[in-house]
């Protein structure tokens, strides 16, 4: 029954591609024909889906366990680790469904804070009057132009001229 079906779509298949290739052969078959031969070949492979079982309560706790080593070893910034503790409480609760405490400040109010932070946060000039009174000459100086200082040298008492761009 079940088992021999692939085995006589194989021979049925096998029988049309013959008759096929006859075919062909009589066509190719003539005074200008090298061969009386053609050779054809197919190749069809299904590649069956890989089942995988769910993990064992150990497996999962040893999961569990080097995710958590991984994390006291790494260079996460403190930021990140309230991070992962947050999606962990956030999981716990959705897990027991009760209500978070008015008193839990979460990761996303820490970071609008600092976003706001940020936005109003101007810089102070660069340049500021008492500096454009002492250095106005640095202020006004051509940036392109080149630098010459006298150096004295270390191997002998020449003073010698150095050029930097």
């Amino acid at each position: 029954g079940g088992k021999m079906a692939p085995l006589g779509h194989l021979l049925i298949f096998v029988r049309t591609w013959s008759r096929f290739c006859a075919g062909r052969r009589a066509f190719s078959d003539g005074p200008g024909a090298a061969s009386g031969w053609k050779l054809y070949g197919a190749l069809c492979l299904q590649r069956r889906p890989l089942l995988a079982q769910p993990p064992s309560p150990e497996e999962e706790e040893m999961a569990e366990l080097t995710q958590q080593i991984e994390v006291d070893k790494s260079l996460y910034s403190d930021h990140e680790l309230r991070c992962f503790a947050e999606d962990e409480f956030l999981r716990q609760r959705s897990k027991e469904k009760y209500d978070i405490p008015e008193k839990i400040v979460l990761v996303q109010d820490i970071e609008d804070a600092w976003e706001q932070k940020f936005q109003k946060f101007k810089p102070a000039p660069r340049i500021t009057g008492s500096w454009t009174r002492i250095c106005c000459f640095w202020l006004s100086r051509n940036l392109e132009m080149k630098i010459y200082g006298c150096c004295p040298r270390q191997n002998g008492i020449k003073e010698r001229l150095y050029e930097t761009q």
